[in-house]
């Protein structure tokens, strides 16, 4: 254990005299610094010594912008502290945070802007925004005519703001599977795949959904896009995907694979990949869920590929991937989620223990990276106070490797309001469901996975999977929901209280068409969430991925009248 340690929320620092300091805004103007690389070896480490003045020893320029961010972290919490010295150090050299952009909800550049900031105070270091078909590449506007897309300008300026930050913005982009929007378009529908079924996780699915690895246009397309990526990122990291291919080997590629291997095709395109990445002066680094499941691929991959292994349940196999990688002798990046995704409010209990043992494992195996990852499936409904409290403990993980944030420091330094109670509050909402989501009264039914039972009951991932709970089980969910609102937290950001109520509307009204569905009374107005919805995504996201994301509930809305349906 470190002695003495502050975290990266820190609460307050332990005093080590009674003695009191001027506050925090004039002790900043008397500081010393000093850099001793030699004797701190640690990813950030840094000293601070605060009596009648501060002394800042840190070990390189990284080291004292997280020695600032500490002293500003403490200054939001007291106006006057007691005398204090901090030892600390990152446990992971590289903290990064993963955004779905491509999902409808686009950010901003204003959303975005205030992220960085965000991150930064939190001490993240590395930022991925996940691209499919929303960035704006020349002489494809057939693909993201309408969207809004984030363009290559916009991007180079957001790289100057995360440069001032001290934040790598590594490029991001699918190179393999999740092309849908690509392939669905008739100019390039000659890459995919296949156009027919396939089984995605247990389940049928019929569309395009991979590049054809054997069209030698697949690789020609690649290498446009990720040319044109290079030339608006100044860091050399990029992240090419490649997961997930379930479609591979279904439809142009059978034959192949038939003579040659799954193992060789898959790994001789994202070696391919790799190869283009190496000229174009990028680093690749890929989703490892593909080589992993068939290890033959990862002594096949090219040297300098750096796998990142995802998990986003509490009993991911993270160390399992880690031992395959670590054999191979390629690096890793240890890669949890925040819980978010296919749900209104998260999953609370899933997304906690999933970060910590992401962290506790990571370190262990000494990773370089932690990359917390954030998806927007079906059209991204989550609102954005419960991904900044996924954020607050990934940020804490991060940087200690083991502990997650306090409630109290997440309402001070995320949500900028140390009465409200908010992160708490979302805990206690983001786990509401938790009992039908365990299957606590259904033991032959599997944990529920990816997804809340709220979000679970309006959209299942298959129509096949069975229902979650009875009448009486809704019913007690439902009190708690009332119990909930009954204490809905107050906070001094308008924007954000609309946006967690929303959260809370949306969950009562799946446990209301839950227990209509089972017998009870009428479910709410549906019309009710959309328009709060609607209202809701233009302050943060651009409006063209609007329609797409009410979409789904105005499918929703066919099915319930027809359910209702005299």
């Amino acid at each position: 254990m470190r002695e003495q340690r502050i975290e990266t929320l820190p609460l307050l620092p332990r005093p080590r005299t009674a003695s009191s300091l001027p506050s925090a805004t004039d002790l900043r103007n008397r500081w010393a610094v000093r850099f001793d690389p030699h004797n701190l070896t640690r990813p950030c480490e840094l000293i601070i010594r605060a009596e009648d003045t501060i002394e800042i020893v840190a070990r390189d320029e990284e080291a004292l912008r997280m020695a600032n961010a500490t002293l500003d972290q403490i200054s939001r919490q007291c106006s006057q502290c007691r005398a204090f010295e901090i030892h600390d150090w990152a446990q992971f050299e590289h903290r990064g945070f993963m955004l779905d952009v491509s999902r409808d909800r686009i950010p901003t550049m204003g959303h975005l802007r205030s992220l960085v900031k965000l991150l930064a105070s939190l001490k993240f270091n590395h930022l991925q925004l996940y691209f499919e078909h929303t960035f704006a590449y020349r002489g494809h506007e057939q693909i993201w005519h309408g969207l809004d897309p984030i363009t290559p300008e916009q991007i180079s300026e957001l790289d100057q703001l995360c440069a001032s930050y001290g934040i790598e913005l590594a490029a991001n982009q699918n190179c393999f599977g999740h092309l849908s929007h690509w392939l669905r378009h008739p100019d390039y529908a000659h890459l995919a795949e296949t156009h027919e079924e396939y089984e995605f996780c247990g389940f049928r699915r019929k569309g395009p959904f991979s590049l054809n690895p054997g069209h030698p246009g697949s690789q020609s397309l690649v290498r446009d896009w990720l040319s044109q990526l290079r030339e608006c990122h100044t860091s050399r990291r990029i992240n090419i995907g490649c997961d997930e291919v379930a479609d591979l080997g279904t439809g142009s590629s059978k034959a192949r694979i038939q003579q040659l291997g799954y193992e060789s095709v898959y790994s001789e395109f994202v070696g391919g990949v790799a190869d283009i990445c190496t000229d174009l002066g990028f680093q690749p680094m890929f989703w490892a869920d593909v080589a992993l499941s068939h290890p033959q691929c990862l002594d096949r991959l090219p040297d300098g590929i750096t796998g990142l292994v995802w998990g986003y349940e509490p009993d991911s196999p993270f160390s399992s991937g880690l031992d395959k990688l670590e054999a191979r002798g390629m690096p890793a990046w240890i890669c949890p989620g925040t819980s978010c995704w296919r749900s209104f409010a998260g999953r609370t209990t899933e997304r906690m223990a999933n970060i910590s043992s992401a962290a506790q494992i990571g370190a262990t195996y000494k990773c370089p990276g932690f990359l917390l990852t954030s998806w927007g499936d079906l059209g991204h409904r989550q609102q954005w106070p419960i991904t900044l409290r996924a954020l607050a403990d990934g940020a804490a993980a991060a940087w200690s490797g083991e502990e997650l944030a306090e409630p109290q420091a997440v309402d001070i330094h995320v949500f900028d309001d140390s009465e409200s109670g908010l992160a708490s509050w979302l805990d206690a909402l983001g786990d509401a469901d938790l009992q039908l989501r365990e299957a606590q009264d259904a033991p032959t039914l599997p944990r529920l996975l990816n997804a809340s039972a709220f979000f679970h009951e309006l959209h299942p991932a298959h129509e096949s999977m069975p229902s979650r709970g009875n009448i009486t089980d809704w019913n007690e969910i439902r009190y708690k929901l009332n119990a909930l609102r009954d204490r809905v937290p107050t906070l001094k950001d308008p924007l954000m209280r609309s946006e967690f109520q929303h959260a809370l509307d949306c969950c009562q009204f799946a446990c209301d068409t839950a227990i209509m569905r089972r017998g009870g009374q009428t479910a709410g107005s549906l019309e009710h969430i959309v328009s709060q919805h609607m209202q809701l995504w233009s302050e943060r996201s651009r409006l063209p991925g609007l329609e797409a994301s009410t979409q789904h509930y105005r499918n929703l809305q066919i099915q319930l009248d027809q359910e209702t349906a005299p």
